[in-house]
Parts: C-alpha cells; structure tokens; sequence
C-alpha cells in the first residue's frame, strides 16, 4: 500500500490542474522550437472526449494515437509495442481504473496502478532514441 504523509495529500489536492495547463503552450514553444502543436492538441481532444466524459473506455488504439507527428510525444516518449501494452492493459483491467479516476481523483494507489500500466510511455530517462530528447535528473530543460 502507498503512504504518503499529511502534507503530500495536501500538495496534491492543492495542484491546480488549469494553472498548469496555461503554461503549456509557452513550455512546448520553448522545447520545441516555437511549435505548440496546436492542431495534435485540438485533434487529441476530440478523439479523447468521450472517454473524459465516460462515454467509451480507453482502447490501445487511443495510446498509439499519442504518438502521430502532430504531438510532441513521438520526440520525446519511447513508443510502446502496441500487442504488449495490450495486453497489459487488459491484465490490469486499466480502462475501468482509469473511469473510476473520475470519481476518486486523489486516490494515489489507482493512479499508481494506471502509472505502472503505462510505465513505458513515460518521459524517458536516457533519452528517446533517435532524437536525443527526454528527461534526466542530469539534463532537465
């Protein structure tokens, strides 16, 4: 079981998620050369919506769409073999998990379980490996 202390759920019930959206465009245009991608964010978006609003469950098809040019991910992020992540996600049972986010938000141990789902498409640490780019406690932009 995760523990966390008083003061880590507090940090997280006080992230504000709209504050942290409003600095995305300036952090993508100084990463990526003055590119926001503004038109992979509308079409992500879109083809996300019902699964924010708990229409339709996640599918291995909505993770590989992460992954077209018109999103910084492919730079940055290695790709997942699709069969694999599959099938993990379905082990996990992921979809339903990440559903019941929207009624239990703060629940650490859920996140921590969607995490591990998804632990290869994740900021790399040494690097995506035809571009170079990613995140290290050595190199962080």
């Amino acid at each position: 079981m995760l523990q966390c202390s008083v003061l880590e759920v507090k940090a997280v019930k006080a992230f504000d998620l709209v504050e942290y959206y409003r600095g995305f465009d300036s952090a993508l245009k100084k990463r990526y050369k003055d590119n926001n991608f503004a038109a992979g964010r509308e079409r992500i978006s879109n083809h996300f919506r019902d699964v924010g609003f708990g229409k339709r469950e996640l599918v291995i098809d909505d993770v590989m769409e992460i992954f077209r040019p018109d999103l910084p991910f492919v730079e940055d992020w290695t790709k997942p073999d699709p069969i694999n992540l599959a099938e993990r996600m379905g082990r996990i049972g992921v979809a339903k998990k990440i559903a019941d986010l929207r009624h239990k938000p703060y629940d650490l141990n859920l996140l921590k379980e969607i995490i591990y789902c998804f632990r290869e498409v994740s900021l790399t640490l040494g690097g995506h490996p035809k571009t170079g780019h990613g995140w290290s406690l050595q190199n962080r932009p």
